[in-house]
């Protein structure tokens, strides 16, 4: 059904990702022991999550490459042991080296993933999460997953609304970056 947004006027790129972007409720942050590089176990000290994209995703929500690109597509047996890491989470595991073709584990029982592709940092979990670590890995399987819609320069975020919604994909709320930038925003206003 999601192929049916490329036939909305204006629209980009799509992407897919597996949790909410500014929701720190749907993100397990981990600054332990747990993760390790391809030479062994990474000493504490930075926090760092995970996210599930399709690899349309970084194009749809305006992450720019620095180095290398996406994961491919995920073969038929779904085993596709590729990550894309933020510059954060990169140059704490591997400094100035080049990450592109190491290798990583998230937990000691899965197994070594290839990065491919090192993208620019970005908020993904609050506005104020500076400096943390984020692996994307490939979208697999989700109950409920969020729509990425980038639309071209001079397209308000309300036609192409408005246009997905006429498509009748049964899609839950629509909302743009900035809202949920800003909601986030306000969420931490009032905790304060």
């Amino acid at each position: 059904k999601a192929s049916s947004l490329w036939s909305v006027p204006g629209v980009k790129a799509i992407g897919i990702f597996g949790s909410v972007l500014m929701d720190p409720s749907t993100y397990w942050v981990d600054g332990t022991q747990a993760l390790t590089t391809d030479r062994g176990v990474v000493l504490p000290g930075r926090n760092w999550t995970f996210a599930s994209v399709d690899a349309g995703f970084f194009e749809a929500a305006g992450t720019r490459f620095i180095r290398g690109g996406a994961f491919g597509p995920i073969p038929r047996d779904g085993e596709l042991n590729e990550v894309v890491l933020n510059h954060a989470l990169a140059t704490f595991l591997f400094g100035s080296e080049d990450p592109i073709g190491r290798r990583i584990r998230l937990h000691p029982k899965s197994p070594l993933q290839t990065v491919t592709g090192v993208v620019q940092d970005a908020r993904q979990i609050s506005a104020r999460d500076r400096g943390l670590g984020v692996v994307y890995q490939p979208l697999r399987h989700f109950h409920e997953v969020m729509l990425a819609v980038r639309a071209e320069d001079g397209v308000s975020a309300g036609m192409v609304r408005r246009q997905i919604e006429s498509l009748s994909l049964g899609l839950g709320r629509i909302t743009t970056i900035a809202d949920e930038l800003d909601r986030s925003i306000a969420r931490e206003r009032l905790m304060s």
